[in-house]
């Protein structure tokens, strides 16, 4: 019975390899932006498991990618692919509402130091959000 489910999943369109291939570029996302290396675990990516190399501020931005390649995980988890393009854009509006708050809070220091790795990517990479 077991093996029966197991070879099931494998079959499943977006299955284990998609989410293996999601968690691989969320791994190489992260240490891009942050400037730092780290073995690739995608158990620790999806639970959240602290990353040693990181500061404070590029802890809290890399919370905010992995919150985003979750929800992109879970919205495509049946779909035939899960689109990175999606994922990009998620981070992109919790950047959007991180701003917004920080405006209101009057905070516009901290969202600097904690976003400016993730503006930079944007313009070094000509991402174009609509």
């Amino acid at each position: 019975m077991r093996r029966t489910a197991a070879r099931g999943l494998r079959g499943l369109p977006g299955g284990p390899e998609g989410a293996q291939h999601h968690w691989h570029a969320v791994h190489v996302l992260v240490q891009e932006l942050c400037s730092v290396t780290f073995l690739f675990n995608p158990w620790e990516l999806l639970h959240n498991l602290p990353i040693v190399q990181l500061n404070r501020s590029a802890r809290h931005l890399t919370k905010h990618i992995l919150s985003a390649a979750k929800w992109t995980l879970a919205i495509n988890w049946l779909s035939s692919e899960i689109p990175w393009q999606q994922t990009l854009h998620k981070i992109n509006a919790i950047c959007t509402m991180e701003e917004l708050t920080a405006r209101i809070q009057d905070n516009m220091d901290n969202f600097t130091e904690i976003w400016t790795p993730w503006k930079m990517y944007i313009i070094t990479k000509q991402l174009a959000f609509q």
